[in-house]
């Protein structure tokens, strides 16, 4: 990748070509290369966007940062651990016998949706860093020319 502050979309193609290329095995981890392009993506959105609008401050505060990354997250843990949903109960027009299998269905969609929260829990640190390292960069190239005047 080049060494300017920016990722562009080259860099994007480039990394995935590479790891199509020699396989995601060659590796140490392929959970490290996925997450690394998924920040270079969240990246190369968030350039992109600010070129198409000028205007928009997306460095106001971390908050709009934090949310896509957390939703990256737990999208990627939805990818790489892919779960099974229980089966929605029938209304058969008895209370008393949908209770039960409500009670059922919420037990097994919350013990199937710990896992990919655990799992996006243990994967959002990693991705928000490699986020914001490379973010802290694009912000002081674009605050230096306002400090120089």
């Amino acid at each position: 990748m080049n060494q300017s502050t920016q990722f562009t979309l080259k860099d994007f193609i480039l990394f995935a070509l590479s790891v199509l290329t020699f396989g995601a095995g060659y590796l140490v981890d392929h959970r490290a290369a996925v997450i690394g392009f998924l920040a270079i993506g969240i990246i190369w959105l968030l350039t992109t966007l600010g070129k198409l609008f000028p205007g928009l401050a997306w460095v106001k505060g971390k908050q709009l940062l934090t949310a896509l990354v957390c939703v990256a997250a737990f999208g990627l843990s939805l990818f790489m651990q892919p779960m099974t949903w229980p089966a929605l109960p029938m209304w058969s027009g008895d209370a008393a016998a949908f209770a039960p299998l409500l009670a059922a269905f919420l037990a097994a969609f919350f013990a199937n949706i710990q896992t990919a929260v655990l799992f996006a829990l243990s994967v959002y640190p990693i991705l928000l860093s490699q986020v914001t390292d490379k973010l802290s960069g694009m912000v002081t190239a674009r605050i230096a020319p306002l400090l120089s005047k």
